[in-house]
């Protein structure tokens, strides 16, 4: 009996390894399907993944033009003429006078409340 089966086996195996089969044009095409889809997220990937690239060397281009910028500014400078004749800003001094004064900002506000109600 042991021989009738690895015969049987034997021949069983042979006719599978000679057995071909090609699948049906709907499964072809639904495969063909689904690798387009595949290829397409990768197109996408790919350009999602340089969008971010360029993006970021373009922050990078935006900080590092900035920093250079401020790095030589003359904070000085007010203005340029067409000849770029730079105009300097004047220093005001600090000043002496109690209208000024903080401390005085209590009086100036009733003052002119006062003043209000008066011409209402």
């Amino acid at each position: 009996m042991d021989q009738l089966e690895d015969k049987n086996i034997e021949s069983l195996s042979s006719k599978l390894r000679s057995y071909k089969a090609a699948p049906s044009n709907a499964v072809w095409s639904q495969l063909d399907n689904r690798l387009e889809h595949l290829r397409s997220k990768k197109r996408i990937r790919k350009f999602r993944n340089l969008s971010i690239a360029a993006s970021l060397l373009a922050l990078v281009s935006v900080v590092c033009v900035m920093s250079l910028y401020l790095g030589n500014h003359n904070p000085d400078v007010f203005a340029t003429s067409h000849v770029f004749q730079p105009v300097i800003m004047e220093t005001i001094s600090d000043v002496d006078d109690e209208f000024y004064d903080v401390k005085n900002i209590d009086y100036i506000y009733d003052a002119y409340t006062s003043h209000l109600q008066k011409v209402n």
